[in-house]
């Protein structure tokens, strides 16, 4: 049994800061930062190993990236990000950790079934409260162990196709950064509108 996580540090147990906030990269609070997400990284590889898995994929979606390497669970691999196409792999999705709104939301797309810890809760736009990163650890190892058991039970996402993507940035400058790309139409400042035929040519065309 093949197990793919996918992780970023913003939904690490411990981080209550965002924006312009956030630990900057080659800083003492970085490590930290990367120190918190490998732990709650291990805890999810020691429950799904204790679950029944047998191969464990860790893929680090971090800008720059932010898992440890030398603090990864020996079981595990690393590899660069493939995130949301899981489902048109069929792929699903069984376990989603992070802010209690990232897990409200995941229970409405992905379905009731699936395992969920919030391992915090979003005050204001950049600022959270956390429950301490050890019993964070303990709730997704639980969890992780659950969420094996749910494999061939959860329905991979699928997405009624065609759709048209429609993004709206809160600055300009990163509608500008689309401006180029094939099959993209920006219709103001702020907003960018894509048509698309598959899971995959969300990520290919607008990620």
């Amino acid at each position: 049994m093949k197990i793919y996580i996918m992780t970023d540090m913003e939904g690490a147990s411990g981080l209550r800061l965002g924006g312009e906030y956030f630990p900057k990269a080659n800083t003492p609070n970085y490590i930290i930062g990367q120190r918190l997400l490998t732990a709650d990284v291990n805890a999810a590889i020691e429950g799904a190993l204790e679950g029944g898995a047998k191969e464990i994929v860790v893929s680090d979606g971090h800008g720059g990236g932010s898992i440890l390497v030398e603090e990864l669970h020996p079981e595990a691999q690393l590899e660069s990000p493939v995130s949301g196409r899981k489902g048109h792999y069929d792929v699903p999705v069984v376990l989603v950790t992070g802010d209690l709104a990232a897990t409200i939301e995941a229970k409405k797309m992905l379905g009731k079934e699936i395992e969920v810890v919030a391992v915090k809760e979003g005050l204001s736009r950049n600022v959270a409260k956390s429950i301490h990163p050890s019993k964070a650890q303990q709730l997704i190892k639980k969890a992780a162990f659950a969420a094996i058991s749910k494999i061939g039970k959860v329905k991979p996402l699928k997405l009624k196709l065609p759709i048209e993507i429609k993004l709206e940035f809160q600055k300009t400058h990163l509608a500008d950064n689309y401006e180029n790309k094939p099959n993209i139409k920006r219709i103001d400042g702020r907003t960018i509108v894509c048509k698309v035929n598959s899971q995959l040519e969300i990520f290919l065309n607008v990620v």
